[in-house]
Order: C-alpha cells, then sequence, then structure tokens
C-alpha cells in the first residue's frame, strides 16, 4: 500500500502545480473555449505569426537529381484574398541557375496560384530555392510571407558534414556552428 501512495504522490503534485495559476473552477483552456481572453496578465504564451496569409506547397521532380540537370518545381501558393496583386520572386543558392525568377498575379477571388519554377543543377550538394511572396491590398499595404524549397543534387550519403566551430559571443554567450 505505500508503494502505491508513493507513485501516486509525484502525479499529484506535478497535478497540483498545473493547476497553481488558476483559481477552483477556472482555466484558462475553459476560457479559451467560451470565447474570453485568460484571466491573467502574462499573455507572452500567445503567438501570433504575422505576414501574408499565404500558404506554400511544392513538388519537386522524382528521382535523384544529377548535376547539369534541367528541372522544374511546381509551387502552388494558395490565398484568402478577394482582390489585390501577388508578387512573387525567387532567388537560389549558388549551384543552381534559375530559368524565371519574378512573377505578379492579380488576385480576384480566394483560392490558389501555380507557379513553374524551371531550374538547372550545377553540382552536388543541398542547395535551397527561395520564394517572397508580398501581396499587396486594395488600401496599398502590403503583406509578405517567404518560403524555401530544398534541391538536393546527386549522392548525399557519402557528404562529409563540416565540422563544428565554437564561437564566443561579446556576452560570453557559446553559440556552435
Amino acid at each position: 500500500m505505500r508503494n502505491k501512495m508513493m507513485v501516486g504522490l509525484p502525479l499529484l503534485a506535478a497535478g497540483m502545480i498545473a493547476l497553481g495559476g488558476c483559481t477552483a473552477g477556472q482555466s484558462d483552456a475553459g476560457e479559451a473555449l467560451a470565447g474570453k481572453e485568460p484571466s491573467h496578465s502574462d499573455k507572452r504564451h500567445q503567438t501570433v505569426k504575422v505576414g501574408a496569409a499565404l500558404t506554400f506547397t511544392h513538388i519537386m521532380p522524382t528521382g535523384r537529381l544529377q548535376p547539369g540537370g534541367n528541372y522544374s518545381a511546381a509551387l502552388t501558393i494558395k490565398h484568402g484574398y478577394s482582390g489585390g496583386t501577388l508578387s512573387l520572386s525567387a532567388n537560389a543558392d549558388e549551384g543552381i541557375i534559375l530559368g524565371v525568377r519574378q512573377s505578379a498575379v492579380q488576385l480576384t477571388k480566394s483560392g490558389a496560384v501555380n507557379w513553374n519554377i524551371p531550374f538547372k543543377t550545377n553540382a552536388n550538394g543541398v542547395y535551397y530555392i527561395n520564394i517572397i511572396g508580398t501581396v499587396t491590398k486594395a488600401d496599398g499595404s502590403t503583406e509578405a510571407r517567404a518560403y524555401s524549397i530544398p534541391v538536393e543534387v546527386g549522392d548525399q550519403s557519402g557528404q562529409k558534414k563540416p565540422a563544428l566551430k565554437e564561437v564566443i559571443l561579446p556576452a560570453e554567450e557559446e553559440i556552435i556552428r
């Protein structure tokens, strides 16, 4: 009997600590479900992701990409805008040459925009095609969102990982690269 109580005691203590910031019958989750703000004043737990209401997805060619090959990435951008302009710009790491770098589309209703990005690979390695989508709304305000497409060229199994370096900052914080 004593062993069972000793096992349950830490669980009971953890539960009491977890509920310590709430009064009886009150919880942040319950208030959120009721559509009310939590009663405590510390709102650092809330995270707002600023930027354009854009969702990016992509499709890459199947199979292993080879150096010197010509390929294309199919990008789909879903949006929630009923008007405005979507401007897209792309750049890439060394090792990739892009066939198209910019595009602009008039947004007339909610939906999706497709953008085909042709590229040529130069050398083995892992590279990124970086996309920035900027929406200019009817009132002239802009919102932007970034997205990166990883591109693996050649066989990556034999690639040697770079050695980690230690960097010491003035505040004596260590960053290992």
